[in-house]
């Protein structure tokens, strides 16, 4: 928010912004001291007593790095296996938990969008197992068939009828999802995917590649995730 407003008003307020930046390690000790509080244990009985030994690093690579969301992760572990009737948390607890907490992250970001882009979340259900990175000619290929979707007047197709605005402009439908970090975008089919910036963003032409947000593998059974 602050890099989107003019440089008149970030210069008012540039003494005040503090950047919050969070890596693996900083996470980790947020969610074992959450943990050790909330359920009354040692921070030395958590990772391989409470929880599997490298459960944070599945946690950590499917919650986006953010605190709240590892918490909410940790938590939605915990909930699975209170609810499986286990005494910890096992492996299949997590994988089940991050199942679930994809498909609420799914569902959560494309609300935020749903009223620019009405029924964005059919759409982003349409690229269930898809593969987790793919070259453009993908997304054409997903506004072709939505396009013929609304044009023979698919149940539910109405939803979404904005789509038919970018029949010829798949790029433009690419920016969309890329703006929604719905899409993350790769140079080129070997480089690592990074979140698109729209204030510095990487061009756009047809030898981009590109990856679904990792966060939303699970919750869409992603080839290769």
């Amino acid at each position: 928010m602050y890099e989107a407003l003019p440089l008149v008003d970030r210069d008012k307020i540039h003494d005040w912004v503090c950047p919050v930046r969070w890596d693996f390690t900083s996470v980790q000790e947020m969610l074992d001291h959450r943990i050790a509080f909330k359920l009354r244990v040692s921070q030395g009985d958590i990772w391989g007593g409470l929880l599997p030994e490298n459960a944070f690093r599945e946690i950590w690579n499917s919650s986006n790095g953010r605190p709240r969301e590892a918490i909410r992760l940790a938590t939605l572990a915990a909930t699975t296996a209170v609810e499986e009737g286990h005494t910890k948390i096992t492996s299949g607890d997590i994988i089940s938990a991050i199942r679930r907490f994809s498909n609420e992250r799914i569902r959560e970001v494309t609300g935020e969008w749903t009223y620019q882009f009405p029924g964005i979340e059919l759409i982003v259900r349409k690229m269930e197992g898809w593969p987790k990175e793919f070259a453009f000619s993908q997304i054409e290929e997903l506004v072709e068939i939505t396009h013929l979707e609304i044009q023979c007047g698919d149940p539910g197709s109405n939803l979404y009828s904005w789509v038919t605005g970018f029949a010829g402009n798949p790029m433009g439908f690419a920016r969309v999802l890329l703006n929604a970090e719905i899409l993350w975008i790769k140079r080129s089919r070997t480089d690592d995917a990074t979140v698109f910036d729209p204030l510095r963003p990487v061009e756009l032409t047809k030898d981009r590649w590109f990856a679904i947000h990792p966060m939303f593998a699970p919750g869409l059974g992603l080839v290769g995730a």
